[in-house]
């Protein structure tokens, strides 16, 4: 990212801005937003790091950052006329600027989530707003977490090649490695009836298959390259179907053997993230190369 400062002030504040945002973060993050005013990028900043004790720093990053940019429109909302109201309840998160993301409830109520870069797996309890924070096996940096029907949270080591549990007597983990190497980044899970834990690896491009009980790992690749399986769901027949983000592709996956059935989309210029299906087994996917809903 390239600056032209126009003076020592600026050229401090350019500064300030390469030291500290982008050590987490693209700085392209930045540069697609909407845009903000001095103190709403200060607000979004303190949701990131801790400067309670250099607010000075602060007022610099926020100055420049409004300068630079502004509030625009370029990808403003549009607000539709409907008939439900709806209430937002924010929780704030003790360490700021862990990439908090992919909340799961359980039936109890507990909302479980993992902070990405923070390497921490979290416990928000929404009657009374106590949350308490894990830290994860160094190098995890999880994406998201998944429960099991005794209600213990699953994490996925996108960093690391793992997966794994928290043992909600002892609060210590059980971590499975990988058996391949290449399997790198694990990404989202799910249990199926009988306790098996299906998951997806993007950039590996495989899809994983682990039962708990006896530790064993099977995973397969997909058969088209950089197809990269993203969200994974089950049908009523408890089988697994997994959006491709890389490609045109739904993929089925036999229950049993693991064969990998490959479904084209139209468009090649398609590739999904999220799916979800039916109870009467149709799935839905968002089209998010080109914006649409498929079926």
């Amino acid at each position: 990212m390239a600056f032209a400062p126009t003076s020592a002030r600026s050229s401090e504040q350019e500064q300030v801005v390469k030291q500290l945002c982008s050590t987490c973060h693209s700085i392209s993050n930045i540069e697609r937003s909407s845009g903000y005013n001095k103190e709403q990028w200060k607000t979004l900043i303190s949701y990131m790091v801790d400067h309670s004790s250099n607010p000075q720093q602060l007022d610099i990053l926020g100055e420049f950052l409004a300068n630079k940019y502004p509030a625009n429109n370029d990808r403003a909302s549009k607000v539709v006329d409907g008939d439900i109201k709806l209430q937002f309840k924010y929780w704030q998160v003790p360490t700021l600027g862990q990439r908090a993301r992919d909340p799961v409830q359980g039936k109890d109520g507990i909302i479980w989530w993992v902070g990405q870069w923070g390497n921490i797996l979290g416990r928000l309890d929404p009657t009374s707003g106590e949350t308490k924070e894990y830290t994860l096996p160094a190098g995890t940096y999880p994406h998201s977490v998944t429960l099991d029907k005794n209600l213990r949270p699953w994490f996925l080591g996108n960093k690391n090649g793992t997966v794994g549990y928290l043992d909600l007597d002892t609060e210590t983990f059980k971590v499975f490695n990988m058996p391949d190497e290449k399997a790198r980044d694990p990404h989202t899970g799910v249990f199926d009836d009988n306790g098996i834990f299906w998951f997806t690896l993007q950039h590996s491009n495989m899809i994983g298959k682990l039962d708990p009980t006896s530790g064993d790992i099977q995973l397969v690749s997909l058969p088209t390259e950089k197809s990269r399986p993203y969200g994974i769901k089950l049908d009523s027949n408890g089988t697994p179907w997994v959006s491709c983000n890389g490609s045109n592709c739904l993929i089925k996956v036999d229950k049993n053997s693991m064969a990998l059935k490959e479904i084209k989309l139209p468009n090649p210029n398609s590739h999904t993230r999220r799916l979800a299906i039916t109870p009467d087994d149709m799935v839905f996917y968002v089209n998010s190369g080109m914006g649409k809903l498929g079926r």
